[in-house]
């Protein structure tokens, strides 16, 4: 979804600057910068075994000159006051769920998976930060959980983001949402 966008977006832009939040080992940032070589990548994770990982795999690629990865929550390490493309797979199981999840993923470290007691902690910081730092037209791709789509879509609007894209998976489940900035006047 998000490279359908940028492919046919900024397209005169000498660089475009993309920030992931929730980097994980990087394969979002680190595929799109693959694919799109004006593309600048700026990642973040709040734990250290992730922001590793990345970089090792930016490395690995052969983009890590156009792929930095930065410890620290959500957006506050990204060293860019704008961005064409913000990205993120947030934590959003909301904990509620936790027995109700295979055995493998209760392993899994709680902070990659649980947003909160509805899932939505992080989504609320990301449609608020994320509007600030973002050029105008810029856009925001976020993956959801379940019966997520509806009440983000809502939020989402009442900041001013306009939605450009839903993909929804094999499920059924509305699982990737891509939104457009757009100018708020107060």
């Amino acid at each position: 979804m998000v490279s359908d966008h940028l492919s046919k977006r900024w397209t005169k832009q000498e660089k475009i600057h993309l920030g992931e939040v929730g980097v994980g080992s990087g394969v979002i940032g680190i595929t799109l910068a693959s694919l799109f070589p004006k593309l600048w990548v700026h990642g973040s994770d709040i734990a250290e075994e992730p922001v590793l990982q990345a970089r090792e795999n930016a490395d690995l690629l052969g983009v890590s000159n156009r792929v930095h990865i930065f410890q620290g929550d959500l957006l506050a390490p990204l060293p860019f006051a704008q961005y064409h493309v913000l990205v993120s797979n947030p934590p959003y199981i909301p904990e509620r769920d936790l027995v109700e999840l295979a055995p493998d993923v209760q392993r899994e470290p709680h902070v990659a998976l649980f947003g909160g007691p509805d899932g939505l902690r992080y989504y609320h910081r990301l449609l608020t930060e994320g509007h600030e730092r973002l050029y105008p037209q810029g856009f925001l791709a976020v993956e959801v959980g379940k019966d997520q789509a509806a009440v983000l879509q809502n939020i989402a609007e009442h900041i001013g983001w306009r939605l450009l894209d839903m993909r929804i998976d094999f499920n059924g489940i509305a699982r990737t949402l891509l939104w457009e900035k757009q100018e708020t006047f107060l």
